[in-house]
């Protein structure tokens, strides 16, 4: 393991092996890369430690934010809205080489079985919460989570799209794949009892190594498992595991949005404007962009009688609030209005005020079509080209159109 950086345990130190392990896995799925080095690791030391409990407080909590960075909690379309979610950053390696050597359906189970051990044991919510959705897909009970299969227990719509673009396949064929690989470990119907699947936090993490073991029984991962998820240790979990009830919360607003759309609808000019005529007028561009409750946005807005009458450019920022796929914009900014007089054109400064409503329509793990509806309170200081004199105006605006969106929850940015 010299080449890895890391020397080989030869003690029974149980933290330092989980430290190791949790350092490997971290490089492993952030760069998509090194699976046979985390393999090599675990068939080279796992059986010299004595897989226990980490009595270290400090190194406890410092392997315990490693792990952290191996699962995701957000929330994608098809998700729960409202309960706790977790989802594992599996791998998906089958057939590939490395280090002159084609990567196995079963190596593909183990380093994942060996991602899930490490989380769960460093991890008590996890465990719990990923219990909690493994039953709900193996009792088929997929509305109270979404889900439309038994595999969105296992990989969410985010993961999907990435790993189809990385390997350059669909997602239903990668779906496809993954159920008939090294997921159906974790997935099988013949599991022997729910309710004892469901009478610990752990016993999913024991049933899909069980259900290695009986898929591979001469595999050189099998002591390494019978190690690593050993009944002493899983039954020293069970006693400290989270005895809440997985708890309710808001949904996870915390994301970066962005898109590009059109907008069309009706001014309503106010008193003082008569001499301008307007039939319509068109967002023509609009420039959004969301960061957690922040939102900015750029919007050009033309007025049309039988040309073009008036242009405005506004800055709009302010409040998001979002209830599921829904959302509202609360807007303040400042712009110019010109207006395109027969022989001239005159620009004035102008505010605006408004509400912005809208309602994602996921197409992919990122990607959304997004309806809106929009109104906008611009008022200036108008100058009337029949008497010359100054004057205090507001336009009403109201506006319906769409944005092609693009929604990247912050667990997704690293």
């Amino acid at each position: 393991m010299s080449c890895l950086g890391f020397a080989e345990t030869t003690e029974n130190d149980v933290c330092d092996f989980d430290d190791s392990l949790a350092v490997l896995l971290t490089r492993s799925v952030q760069s998509h890369t090194s699976h046979s080095e985390v393999l090599d690791y675990i068939l080279q030391n796992s059986l010299s430690v004595n897989h226990v409990e980490c009595k270290d407080e400090y190194k406890v909590q410092a392997i315990s934010a490693k792990v952290k960075g191996l699962f995701n909690t957000s929330k994608t379309a098809k998700n729960v809205k409202v309960d706790d979610i977790v989802y594992t950053k599996y791998e998906h390696f089958s057939g590939k080489e490395e280090d002159g050597k084609t990567l196995s359906d079963e190596d593909n189970a183990a380093f994942n079985i060996v991602l899930d051990c490490i989380i769960a044991k460093y991890d008590k919510h996890f465990a719990n919460v990923k219990r909690n959705m493994l039953t709900v897909a193996l009792s088929r009970k997929n509305s109270v989570y979404g889900f439309d299969s038994k595999l969105d227990a296992l990989l969410d719509e985010l993961q999907i799209s990435r790993i189809s673009m990385i390997e350059g396949i669909s997602k239903s064929a990668l779906r496809w794949q993954c159920e008939r690989s090294w997921a159906r470990l974790w997935i099988q119907d013949d599991v022997p009892s729910l309710k004892k699947y469901n009478e610990n936090n752990y016993e999913w993490l024991q049933t899909t190594s069980r259900n290695f073991i009986k898929q591979y029984p001469e595999s050189p991962y099998t002591p390494v498992l019978q190690a690593l998820i050993n009944d002493s240790l899983m039954q020293s979990l069970v006693n400290n595991e989270e005895k809440l009830d997985i708890q309710l919360y808001e949904e996870d607003n915390r994301h970066l949005a962005f898109g590009l759309g059109f907008l069309i609808g009706k001014p309503l000019l106010g008193a003082g404007l008569e001499a301008e005529k307007t039939t319509f007028s068109a967002g023509i561009a609009q420039g959004r962009l969301q960061i957690m409750r922040f939102v900015a946005q750029v919007q050009c807005d033309m007025y049309f009688n039988s040309k073009a009458s008036a242009v405005g450019l506004n800055g709009l920022f302010g409040y998001n609030l979002e209830f599921g796929d829904y959302g509202l914009d609360l807007l303040t900014g400042i712009g110019i209005q010109q207006f395109l007089e027969d022989k001239d054109s005159t620009v004035y400064k102008a505010y605006s005020f408004g509400l912005q409503g809208y309602k994602r329509i996921f197409f992919t793990g990122l990607g959304a079509i997004t309806p809106q509806i929009q109104w906008t309170l611009k008022t200036f200081k108008y100058k009337s080209p029949e008497t010359s004199r100054r004057r205090r105006v507001y336009i009403n605006q109201f506006y319906i159109g769409a944005i092609l969106d693009f929604v990247i929850p912050f667990s997704e940015i690293h």
